[in-house]
């Protein structure tokens, strides 16, 4: 009888822990008085805006997305195998353990998770256990099978930076999407992202209480630390979008080089999304700052 790696990596509520109190946070900020919100928000350390840049294609047929963005509030959370960064949700996995020790330590671990005794050894009885590297390659497959069963939705704390304009932007001539998660502290509930020039390493297979199983997804290099990116992850919602409340996006903001006409198309849809909910969404123009390196923001009127 063979081991089953891919059971290693079935979610627990211990791994859910972080994000499960997030939910739970967020619905006792949610019934909090505005300022008092803002004021919790910042305490725990959420910014005060998020942004998520956009290019405005020219194909009407491909704008659909685009405009679901603005005129239905939807965000969408991507796999992490289709992000730009070959290095994205990497991990350095490593077991120490070899032979009798390692056959001890996963039979523990099969009685913790309330395998019979007779069953559990005759699962450390398996000829993978002789072969450590075998194991961590069957395990890191299955761990990133598992990563690829999240939607990751990915947003900046910053619409002052160039290089995001122009990775992210259609070379400025694109808009960014302003985001309050104070006014939404449900659907907005991102992760920091650190950045580190080595994986994070995964080593705890059979210990559920130490591992961190969604470390691979807030880690990478110090190459992208201009990004100043934060993640909101999406447990079994892959590929797909959500939303958010209508008053939580705050502002647009238009790219240094936006066409005329992508001017005009934009400013239509915000004033379609303020009349359909009642709102008062803000439009600004990115202008470059006056002797810097640096995107500012002019409000239109």
């Amino acid at each position: 009888m063979a081991i089953s790696v891919s059971n290693l990596w079935k979610p627990t509520p211990r791994d859910l822990r972080e994000i499960a109190e997030n939910i739970k946070a967020a619905s006792a900020i949610l019934a909090m008085p505005l300022l008092k919100r803002r004021a919790r928000m910042v305490e725990l350390g959420y910014r005060r805006h998020l942004y998520k840049f956009r290019d405005i294609p020219d194909d009407r047929g491909k704008r659909q997305r685009l405009e679901q963005m603005l005129l239905n509030n939807e965000l969408f959370a991507a796999t992490s195998d289709t992000f730009n960064d070959p290095f994205d949700a990497q991990a350095d996995y490593r077991i120490e353990q070899q032979r009798d020790a390692l056959r001890e330590l996963v039979y523990r671990y099969l009685r913790s998770q309330g395998a019979p005794d007779h069953l559990a050894r005759s699962l450390v009885a398996d000829a993978l256990l002789d072969d450590s590297a075998a194991l961590t390659a069957s395990i890191k497959a299955s761990h990133q099978q598992l990563l690829q069963q999240l939607g990751v939705c990915c947003l900046s704390e910053t619409a002052t930076d160039p290089l995001l304009w122009a990775h992210y932007a259609q070379d400025h001539c694109g808009i960014a999407v302003q985001y309050r998660p104070s006014l939404d502290p449900m659907s907005l509930q991102p992760h920091l992202v650190h950045y580190n020039a080595v994986y994070p390493i995964i080593e705890n297979f059979f210990d559920r209480e130490k591992r961190d199983i969604f470390s691979p997804l807030l880690r990478k290099s110090p190459s992208w630390a201009y990004e100043r990116e934060w993640r909101i992850l999406r447990p079994n919602a892959p590929n797909r979008a959500f939303q958010v409340r209508p008053e939580a996006l705050t502002a647009v903001l238009l790219g240094m080089r936006i066409s005329d006409g992508d001017r005009e198309y934009i400013r239509g849809l915000v004033g379609e999304r303020n009349k359909r909910y009642e709102l008062k969404t803000l439009v600004f123009q990115a202008e470059a700052a006056v002797g810097e390196y640096r995107v500012r923001m002019r409000r239109l009127r």
